[in-house]
């Protein structure tokens, strides 16, 4: 456990932020928020605040969970440390990014902000592997190849995590926050299973 809270501070940390910001909020709230809207942005279900509050950060940190379980196998051999940081720094963001949308659909920005930031993390995810392939071209022509197992083991794992992230903001929106929040959970953890899976057979 000693060792596990050393290396995860930083994410601990964040979800201490995270409930920080709801005890500050709850006072100013009203007991039921907008929880769900149709597609020309009318409200037509509502949910208790302690969902908004309480859950979302849970949340937040589960999908941070199963994306650091697709990564532990490149955290190892090469250069890991630069792999390490790159990877958790990515992966911390990611969750920060996915639990302020999910908190802004519910203060009523609804479905344009969950497709934008789904949209971008999977044009983003999916450019990966050319962004990869160019600057091992440049590392090349530099003799730079020292650098290379760790940042490609970074910006793999990376462009892994944004293809489970960025759909599953998307599917999240289309569906509507009550609807997207268990389904967005389990397809977080789904996806990072298959990242897992691929993981191996690329042994």
């Amino acid at each position: 456990m000693g060792n596990f809270l050393g290396n995860e501070r930083w994410p601990l940390l964040m979800l201490a932020l995270l409930f920080a910001l709801a005890a500050a909020n709850s006072p100013f709230l009203p007991d039921r928020l907008p929880s769900h809207w149709t597609f020309d942005g009318r409200v037509d279900s509502h949910a208790a605040k302690s969902t908004v509050l309480w859950f979302l950060p849970l949340l937040a940190m589960a999908a941070y969970a199963a994306f650091l379980m697709a990564a532990r196998r490149h955290d190892t051999g090469g250069q890991p440390e630069p792999a390490l940081w790159w990877t958790r720094t990515l992966l911390t963001v990611g969750a920060l990014v996915m639990y302020c949308g999910r908190l802004a659909a519910y203060w009523g920005f609804g479905l344009r902000t969950g497709l934008s930031v789904g949209i971008i993390a999977t044009i983003v995810g999916v450019a990966m592997p050319a962004i990869i392939r160019d600057r091992l071209a440049v590392s090349s022509a530099r003799r730079e190849s020292w650098s290379e197992p760790s940042w490609v083991r970074s910006h793999r794992l990376c462009g892994r995590a944004l293809l489970v992230g960025g759909p599953v903001m998307i599917g999240g929106s289309l569906l509507g926050v009550t609807v997207s929040t268990p389904v967005a959970l389990a397809a977080a953890v789904a996806g990072a299973v298959a990242v897992k899976a691929y993981s191996h057979l690329e042994r």
